[in-house]
């Protein structure tokens, strides 16, 4: 059982979720509406990773002086909105490039404390469950939000009588901020940290460690980075190459990436089981391993069912890991490093994706979209393989999947 902050953290991240995936999916649609190229689409996907150059900073100062995580909760859930907000409102490209920006922050804020906010209002006992079923709930809105958005326009249009692309997706995600305004409600009645929650053997930890940033960390966090380079080379286009390459409409688009976060949700349940019998990271290890020769059916198949069937059996390994290696990390951390590490942890992903994005948008505009595409692809299973090598590198061989010492 979870207690009651866990539960309303579970429904701000749930609404936050579901409107984070029906953007998502018609972001890049509104943006080719705009009148924007690919290079500019890559610029525009990229910057919202710039914003944890801030993060950082006010994580160590959460460590530092043991802030509380409601405050940047809050603020997370209220700059989200409005950001969207003005995403709709300004289209000339500098105003886009601030708006995305302060979307990234905000998300960031939300996510650089949600993981330590867990440890502290959890009991070791059901921590893998914890952070799986975080993750599963999170995937379920994915599906939720991906089906719904794209019948959205389509709703719009009936009942404005209007068929403008670009007035329908405003419309859109104007209905889309109104529900992650309401996100903000349940952080509102969360309560003070339960201090019978912290495992006593943090706080011993917590005075031997003299130093934030040490071996173990660096170890936990290289491969994150590697993960971001990687994921970036086609994830924030997937939706472009997919609706291109079957010209699709923005419903079957929508189903088809909503049936992938229900392929997450369901696999992430079942990979505490599999992290019992095998360990924590070797499960991790395994699951992405296999994931990878489905990055190549992905990206080289002209068969529509056998895309669709790699795109969702690839999301849903290369994800059910995530929250077993948070878990794996945070376990090996003592209390007044969490934070820190969730903001590193949020720069270094962040970082990668932003200059791996902007990368890939500028290979797709100089060499073509179909070819430039083929080349995203080999490039991301390239560093998935290198990122999957370095994990077993590093923790795989030692008994137990314990970090090793600092």
């Amino acid at each position: 059982s979870f207690n009651k902050n866990i539960k309303l953290l579970f429904g701000a991240s749930f609404l936050l979720n579901f409107a984070h995936s029906a953007v998502w999916l018609l972001t890049n649609f509104l943006f080719i509406e705009y009148g924007y190229n690919q290079a500019q689409l890559g610029l525009l996907n990229a910057l919202p990773s710039f914003s944890v150059f801030i993060c950082i900073p006010i994580g160590i100062l959460i460590d530092k002086y043991n802030l509380f995580y409601k405050n940047f909760l809050l603020l997370g859930s209220i700059l989200t909105p409005l950001s969207l907000l003005g995403i709709v409102l300004f289209s000339k490209f500098y105003c886009l490039v601030l708006m995305f920006f302060v979307s990234g922050l905000a998300l960031g804020l939300f996510n650089l404390v949600a993981s330590p906010f867990m440890m502290e209002n959890s009991i070791p006992n059901n921590r893998n469950y914890l952070f799986s079923l975080q993750f599963c709930l999170g995937s379920l809105a994915g599906f939720l939000g991906s089906a719904l958005s794209g019948y959205l326009p389509k709703i719009f249009s009936f009942l404005l009588n209007k068929s403008h692309q670009l007035i329908l997706l405003k419309y859109t995600f104007i209905a889309m901020a109104g529900i992650e305004f309401l996100a903000f409600i349940p952080i509102c009645f969360i309560a003070s940290p339960l201090k019978n929650y912290i495992n006593e053997k943090e706080i011993i930890l917590k005075e031997k460690v003299r130093y934030i940033l040490d071996k173990t960390m660096l170890k936990l966090l290289i491969p994150i980075f590697i993960l971001g380079l990687g994921a970036a080379q086609v994830m924030p286009f997937l939706n472009i190459f997919i609706k291109g390459k079957f010209h699709l409409n923005y419903i079957q688009l929508g189903w088809i990436f909503a049936f992938g976060s229900l392929f997450v949700a369901l696999a992430t349940l079942a990979q505490p089981i599999l992290s019992d019998k095998m360990g924590k990271i070797n499960s991790v290890i395994l699951v992405q391993a296999i994931s990878i020769p489905f990055i190549f059916i992905l990206g080289f198949s002209n068969i529509f069912w056998l895309v669709g069937t790699a795109l969702l059996i690839r999301g849903a390994l290369m994800n059910m890991g995530n929250p077993i290696y948070n878990v794996f990390a945070m376990e090996n951390l003592s209390s007044n490093q969490r934070v820190t590490f969730s903001s590193l942890e949020l720069f270094l992903w962040n970082i990668g994706w932003a200059v791996s994005s902007w990368f890939s948008g500028i290979i797709r505009f100089k060499m073509g979209v179909v070819k430039g595409f083929s080349i995203n692809f080999i490039l991301m299973a390239t560093l998935y393989l290198f990122c999957t090598s370095l994990i077993y590198l590093y923790f795989g061989r030692q008994r137990g999947n314990k970090a090793a010492a600092s």
